[in-house]
């Protein structure tokens, strides 16, 4: 869905009721224009399960970066990186602190959401020492359907970030020279940070 020369880039929705795997080295792109335009949008959700090998790209090299989309039922956001190494084995359900960062830092904006199904309540967990930093204006946006608990470390030049949840859990640290915003139907909690 890219735009070739001129013009933004268009949207690839890729959804599994159930389960979906990205590829390691799997190409999904919605770019920008070469001359003119924007970054695109793209979706990569299993309602139950996804398992991510590589990111896409909404980058636009003359315009403002898209937008990806990820929905599963509960998410972890852990150490490191799940696509660096092609061959490694899947790990449902997670995305590494350096895929965020670089996704932020080079292609667009980021939407993690997720969705209460059967017995998963629809949790987001940020583990501990999952830092994540990135110098463009890209925003970063968590929607978890139930708990939210943030406990590594956020540092944005000038992206916004927001969280919303039923509740909120801050242990971690946030700094951004952009907006933020929290939003919770209950309760939000912080203890460090």
């Amino acid at each position: 869905a890219n735009a070739g020369v001129s013009g933004s880039g268009g949207n690839v929705r890729i959804v599994a009721d159930n389960s979906l795997r990205v590829f390691h080295g799997a190409r999904v792109q919605a770019r920008g224009g070469a001359t003119s335009g924007d970054g695109g949008f793209v979706e990569t959700s299993g309602h139950r399960n996804l398992e991510l090998g590589s990111l896409p790209d909404v980058s636009a090299p003359k315009g403002k970066g898209g937008a990806w989309l990820i929905d599963p039922t509960n998410i972890e956001i852990i150490v490191g990186s799940v696509v660096a190494i092609p061959g490694t084995p899947y790990t449902a359900n997670t995305i590494g602190a350096q895929d965020i960062s670089d996704f932020l830092g080079a292609t667009g904006s980021l939407v993690i959401t997720t969705a209460s199904a059967g017995g998963d309540p629809g949790n987001l967990t940020w583990n501990a020492g999952a830092d994540v930093s990135w110098a463009s204006a890209n925003s970063l946006s968590l929607i978890a359907d139930a708990a939210l608990a943030f406990n590594g470390e956020i540092n944005a030049t000038s992206g916004n970030v927001s969280f919303k949840a039923d509740s909120i859990a801050l242990t971690g640290t946030l700094k951004t020279g952009g907006n933020v915003k929290l939003e919770s139907n209950t309760t939000i909690s912080q203890t460090a940070g």
